[in-house]
């Protein structure tokens, strides 16, 4: 005994083996049964010849270790090697599944038939949209080793490259194109078409990101993502430029009138603004304005108030101008009685001389309701 093992010698070494194999279990597990009960030098080598030369258990044994990893080399261009593969049936339907290697751009076709007619024109229509490869790989299904496939190929200057029978890591890139489709057709429980399912997982393929390229395969071939509804979620460039645009057409500017006193923006030699007055309003925003030397066009922002010169009697009124249509009043010793009521410069000219100004040159205004009353306090 070793242990709780039973040491078996040599000539019963043959007999055990038997008795291990007699399930056909294989050799991991026979080498499991082994270490609870049994011992002897080389016993795992033991149990390893036997597997191999179990009759049965080679004609079921599983595929060979996976040969090394042989890579396609990648093309530099988009749409340059496409991989083909049909799908399904899927409700009673096959599909023709196209995958772009370069940029990883999937094309699904709900195949009427899959005859060689029937996928050349389903073949023919994605190139019309998205031009001709130099090179297609699909495995060995009839419709691709027609002569039809081929004359259509040869025809367009196509090179048709073809796997292994039987070995779909050949064209692997489809393969899993098609098993990311079941899988979102299965998880799928609402009622809508098999087209309508198609159009929603394409829309989300082509716009999500990719594992092995890091970029969405619409932004590889068309150097934009299209829109969807996870667009709506951000702010639109075109509203915001458009909100800026009314916001700055509304924004609040002076308006000057013929006759006004104003400072006038000066690009010559001297001051930077230079003593003025408005000639007219040439357009909406465009005046010409009357300086000591000639006359300037300013836009409106190329001109301010002479607050020194304005009265509160020139700002343009809100309503029907009351004080022009009012009779003099006897009780406002400032009003001349001999000047019209429809003539108010000299009277302004004398008020302004007693206006108040704040530091920053904003006019003191007396409010309206007193201004039929001397303020002045003397």
């Amino acid at each position: 005994m070793w242990g709780t093992r039973v040491i078996v010698p040599k000539k019963l070494q043959d007999r055990v083996l038997q008795t291990l194999h007699e399930g056909h279990i294989g050799v991991v597990k026979m080498k499991g049964l082994a270490r609870g009960h049994v011992w002897w030098p080389n016993i795992d080598k033991d149990i390893e010849r036997v597997g191999r030369q179990c009759e049965g258990c080679q004609e079921l044994a599983r595929n060979p270790s996976s040969a090394p990893l042989h890579r396609w080399e990648f093309p530099a261009q988009p749409w340059q090697q496409v991989h083909i593969d049909f799908a399904g049936p899927f409700q009673g339907r096959m599909l023709l599944v196209c995958v772009d290697v370069h940029t990883k751009w999937p094309e699904i076709v709900v195949m009427k038939n899959t005859t060689a007619e029937g996928t050349v024109e389903a073949l023919r229509s994605n190139f019309a949209r998205l031009g001709l490869p130099e090179q297609i790989v699909s495995d060995n299904e009839p419709q691709f080793t027609s002569a039809e496939f081929r004359k259509f190929t040869e025809g367009n200057g196509i090179r048709h490259v073809t796997g292994a029978p039987y070995h779909q890591a050949t064209n692997g890139l489809a393969e899993r194109l098609v098993q990311s489709f079941k899988h979102a057709v299965k998880a799928d429980k609402s009622n809508r078409t098999l087209e309508h399912k198609i159009h929603r997982f394409l829309l989300v393929y082509r716009t999500a990101p990719h594992a092995t390229t890091g970029i969405s395969p619409a932004q590889l071939l068309f150097q934009r993502n299209p829109r969807t509804r996870l667009d709506l979620l951000k702010p639109s460039v075109k509203n915001t430029v458009d909100g800026k645009n009314l916001q700055d057409e509304n924004r609040p500017f002076s308006v000057f009138r013929e006759g006004d006193r104003v400072w006038i923006r000066n690009y010559r030699d001297g001051p930077k603004w230079v003593h003025g007055t408005v000639l007219e309003q040439v357009g909406p925003v465009l005046y010409k304005g009357q300086t000591q030397e000639k006359v300037w066009r300013r836009h409106f922002e190329q001109l301010r108030r002479d607050q020194f010169q304005l009265s509160p009697r020139q700002e343009p009124p809100a309503s029907t101008d009351a004080v022009n249509l009012r009779a003099p009043s006897t009780a406002d010793p400032t009003l001349d009685v001999s000047q019209p009521v429809d003539a108010p410069r000299p009277q302004q000219s004398q008020a302004a001389e007693g206006l108040k100004t704040t530091p920053s040159g904003r006019v003191i205004r007396t409010p309206a309701r007193f201004k039929d009353f001397d303020c002045s306090g003397r």
